[in-house]
């Protein structure tokens, strides 16, 4: 009968002695086994079926990390939050509302940055369409003092002709493979905790298998093919570092968002090594190709 007239301000509220009605149960849940389901089915409605939400508040109330684990476990046991329906759903929204469009964006931009870059070198081989360019510049050159410079249709051209096709490869290629270059430094700059692949721990044992078997030659032959295995690992890692971290963070988002107790501590610890890293190839990203390279772009593409 008063099942829906009990608010979360009510189930909030607390005693001379600071418990909260949950707190009060979890205590003498013997006596009171029937009403914990119910507090909890409540406690979960408030929040609007959100569980993380709900196992925030109710870590909240409770005294002590060992009640708040059993409450937060018996309520994924109540509304079954641990099904195959609720992990799937759970990893679909993280890869279609997250990992696609940081992935596809990247790789969208690597597409069109190497298109601009073989179009410029095609050009930059070209010699008749150089001649052309050299002659429309001079031609812009010799009515840039006039008055109606900035008035014609034409001369808007004479950004497009004026910049050379070295330098529109020059510039294509620097944006292309300047993020490689601090991709390589975040590698080596990293600590063994936020560095997500294990590659350089992986090539730094293979090279001291090789120098502590250099007397065998079996174990030499096989530590050296181990390292050309991982080294030409790393090279393809560093070179798309972004989308690699991302994959990672995709994959410890989902591990931690469908865990449940200890493990979900666990996953918790590398989710948030796995988001630094992530955001910092992000930055990168953007820092590089941001601000200065859709100018350059511009003016070449939009004259």
């Amino acid at each position: 009968q008063t099942y829906r007239h009990v608010t979360h301000k009510v189930l909030q509220e607390r005693n001379l002695e600071g418990q909260t009605l949950l707190a009060i149960i979890e205590v003498n849940r013997v006596n009171l086994a029937e009403c914990l389901p119910i507090v909890l089915k409540k406690e979960y409605g408030c929040h609007r079926r959100d569980m993380l939400k709900t196992e925030q508040c109710l870590a909240r109330q409770l005294e002590s990390s060992m009640s708040a684990g059993q409450i937060i476990l018996e309520l994924n046991d109540l509304e079954n939050a641990n099904s195959f329906a609720k992990r799937s759903k759970i990893w679909m929204i993280l890869f279609v509302c997250w990992l696609c469009p940081t992935v596809g964006i990247t790789f969208f931009d690597i597409f069109f940055d190497s298109l601009l870059a073989i179009e410029y070198y095609h050009q930059f081989n070209n010699i008749t369409y150089v001649q052309q360019s050299i002659e429309k510049c001079e031609r812009c050159q010799e009515v840039f003092l006039k008055p109606e410079f900035n008035t014609t249709r034409t001369t808007l051209h004479c950004f497009e002709s004026c910049f050379s096709t070295e330098a529109r490869l020059g510039y294509t290629l620097t944006f292309l493979l300047l993020p490689i270059l601090f991709y390589l430094t975040e590698f080596l700059t990293l600590t063994d905790r936020y560095e997500v692949t294990t590659l350089r721990h992986k090539v730094t044992r293979s090279l001291q298998e090789i120098s502590h078997n250099c007397w065998n030659p079996l174990k030499l032959f096989a530590g050296i093919l181990k390292f050309i295995t991982w080294f030409s690992i790393t090279i393809f890692v560093i070179i798309f570092w972004q989308p690699i971290t991302a994959l990672f963070k995709f994959y410890r988002d989902g591990i931690y968002e469908t865990s449940t107790g200890n493990k979900r501590v666990d996953a918790r610890i590398r989710k948030r090594r796995s988001d630094l890293t992530c955001s910092r190839g992000e930055l990168i990203e953007v820092n590089c190709e941001s601000a200065f390279e859709p100018i350059i772009q511009g003016y070449i593409i939009f004259p």
